[in-house]
């Protein structure tokens, strides 16, 4: 058993193991989770990534409240509807102001996160807009 970096190494129960390189990693879809789309098809599921949206505090109480949302966030609504996709909060159960800023958009595909990163990155009531890296083993 060799226990370098790039090198692989055998397990306990004979399996050989080897770490993946930099460009395989790369290769790999951002922030890949499984989802079902229709929980009577439990077998068919989609790959996924979470566009991660921050909010103005006014926005974020409105969209928390389910109000009647102002202006900015009948526009922001508006977008995510062009999508078909739902703004999803973050810390839904928080009475933090911070943390209650934040809300979760799942997509199917890069291209239609980087297309809505950048129609929401236009608006005021908007803070940040980014793809969640990949989750890794600490």
């Amino acid at each position: 058993m060799r226990a370098a970096g790039g090198s692989r190494r055998r397990l306990a129960d004979g399996r050989e193991h080897s770490p993946m390189d930099r460009r395989t990693a790369a290769a790999l879809p951002i922030c890949a989770r499984r989802r079902h789309s229709n929980p009577a098809h439990a077998s068919e599921s989609e790959i996924t990534m979470q566009v991660i949206v921050q909010v103005s505090a006014e926005v974020a109480h409105a969209l928390h409240e389910r109000c009647s949302p102002s202006a900015p966030a009948r526009e922001l609504l508006k977008i995510f509807e062009t999508f078909g996709l739902t703004l999803e909060p973050m810390h839904a159960h928080t009475h933090d102001p911070k943390l209650r800023s934040y809300f979760t958009v799942e997509v199917v595909d890069d291209i239609t996160a980087q297309r809505v990163i950048d129609r929401i990155g236009k608006l005021a009531a908007v803070k940040a807009g980014y793809v969640k890296p990949p989750d890794e083993m600490p």
